[in-house]
C-alpha cells in the first residue's frame, strides 16, 4: 500500500479477462490515456499475437477499490528464470503506464509496484517510454533505491505543434525550396496518371468495409517486401482485422487512402486522442516510389489537423527524415530495463546489455534507410 493507493498483481488469462470492463472504464476516464493500453488493443493483441503469453498485471486501485492504474506485462523466459515484457510491445509506440489522472504519488505507486514484480521476475523490460515519465517520475526513484538498470534512448519522438499556425505557413517554415518543389512535381506527375482522389474512414462499419483496401496495399508495400510490415509478425495480421473496427467504434481511429483513379495506392493509420493526431503507420503500393504518395497522403493529414484545430500532430516513434524536417520539435523515448538485486539478476543485465546494443546498432541502420 502507499499512501491512498493500493497496489495488486493480477496474472494469468483468467485475471486478465477478469479486469476487462474495469479497463475500459479506466481507459474512457484516464487523464494519461495511451491507445496502446486499451481494452481494445491488449485485448486483440492477446487473441492472436500473444496467446502464448502469460499476462502479469500490474493494477494500483484507490482506498474504495477503484482502478486508478494499470501496466501489463507478459512473462518472457530469462537467464535461470522468468523475465517480463510488456503486453502488447510487438505493435506499439508508447508503453508507459496508463493512469486515471497524473497524480505524481499515482505514477510513483505504479512504479513502486515494479519493486514487488522483480522479487519473483529476473528482470523487467520497459521500452518506448515518453521522456516526462522516464525522466521525471521513472529515473529518480530507481536510482534512490540503486536499482541496477539500463537507461537509454531508444527511438525518437518528433511532433508538429500546430497552435493556431496555417497549413502553408508551416510547409513553408519546415520544408525548403528544393522540397517544397519537388513535392509540387511529383504530385504534378501523380495527377498526370489519372484522377486522385483522398478519403478517410473512421466509423466501425467504414472501417470494416476498407480492410480489403487495407490489406491489399500493406501486402504491396515496399516494408512488405523487405519483411518489415504491419504483418511481419505471426497473427499481426488478424490482430489488425480485428482491432481496428473496434477502435473505430470509441471514434479514435483514422484510416485514410489516396486513390488514383479508384485504386487504393497509400494507407494512413491514425488515432485522435485529446486533440492529439497519432500516426501510427503509412504504407503504399510498390512501383509509386518515384511520387511520393505516402508524403502526399501525409501532408493532407496535416492540412486536414490544421484546419480542424487540433494541438499537436504526433508522428510517434522513428528518426526518418521526413519526420525530422516537418517536426518542430523532438524528444528521446527511452528503453529501460530493471534488474533483481541478485547475481542472476546481474548475470541478466551483463546479457542484456550486450544484446541491447547490438540492437541499437541495427535500429540506427534501419532508421537511416527508411523513409515515406
Amino acid at each position: 500500500m502507499s499512501g491512498e493507493y493500493v497496489t495488486q498483481i493480477v496474472k494469468g488469462k483468467a485475471g486478465w479477462s477478469a479486469l476487462l470492463p474495469e479497463l475500459e472504464e479506466l481507459s474512457a476516464s484516464a487523464e494519461s490515456f495511451n491507445p496502446y493500453f486499451s481494452p481494445e488493443w491488449l485485448d486483440s493483441w492477446s487473441s492472436h499475437v500473444g496467446i502464448a503469453y502469460n499476462p502479469v498485471l500490474l493494477t494500483v486501485r484507490e482506498q474504495d477499490g477503484q482502478l486508478s492504474g494499470f501496466w501489463p506485462f507478459v512473462e518472457t523466459p530469462a537467464i535461470f528464470g522468468t523475465g517480463l515484457w510488456p503486453m502488447g510491445y510487438h505493435a506499439s509506440d508508447y508503453l508507459d503506464p496508463l493512469a486515471r489522472k497524473t497524480d505524481p504519488l499515482l505514477l510513483i505507486t505504479l512504479v513502486k509496484g515494479l519493486g514487488r514484480l522483480l522479487e519473483e521476475y529476473r528482470f523487467i523490460w520497459l521500452p518506448l517510454l515518453r521522456k516526462a515519465f522516464a525522466q521525471d517520475i521513472f529515473r529518480p526513484f530507481f536510482a534512490r533505491c540503486r536499482q541496477p538498470m539500463l537507461f537509454e534512448p531508444g527511438a525518437t519522438r518528433h511532433t508538429i505543434e500546430l497552435a493556431d499556425r496555417k497549413f502553408d505557413e508551416l510547409i513553408e517554415s519546415s520544408l525548403g525550396p528544393k522540397t517544397r518543389k519537388s513535392l509540387r512535381y511529383t504530385r504534378r506527375k501523380l495527377e498526370g496518371k489519372g484522377s486522385l482522389e483522398i478519403t478517410s474512414v473512421a466509423s466501425e462499419a467504414e472501417v470494416r468495409e476498407a480492410l480489403s483496401q487495407f490489406e491489399q496495399v500493406e501486402d504491396g508495400s515496399w516494408k512488405a517486401s523487405k519483411g518489415t510490415g504491419l504483418f511481419h509478425h505471426l497473427g499481426m495480421r488478424e490482430f489488425y482485422l480485428e482491432l481496428l473496427p473496434k477502435l473505430a467504434s470509441r471514434g479514435s481511429l483514422h484510416l485514410r487512402f489516396l486513390k488514383l483513379d479508384g485504386k487504393t495506392i497509400a494507407c494512413e493509420i491514425a488515432f485522435e486522442i485529446g486533440g492529439h493526431y497519432c500516426l501510427h503507420n503509412t504504407s503504399f503500393v510498390n512501383g509509386f516510389d518515384e511520387y511520393s504518395p505516402g508524403r502526399h497522403l501525409l501532408l493532407d493529414s496535416i492540412e486536414q489537423c490544421t484546419e480542424r484545430g487540433l494541438e499537436i500532430f504526433d508522428f510517434m516513434q522513428g528518426h526518418q527524415e521526413y519526420k525530422q524536417r516537418l517536426g518542430t520539435h523532438s524528444e528521446p523515448i527511452y528503453t529501460v530495463s530493471l534488474f533483481q538485486k541478485s547475481f542472476l539478476g546481474k548475470l541478466n543485465k551483463f546479457v542484456i546489455g550486450g544484446i541491447q546494443k547490438r540492437r541499437a546498432v541495427a535500429h540506427s541502420k534501419k532508421s537511416e534507410d527508411e523513409d515515406l
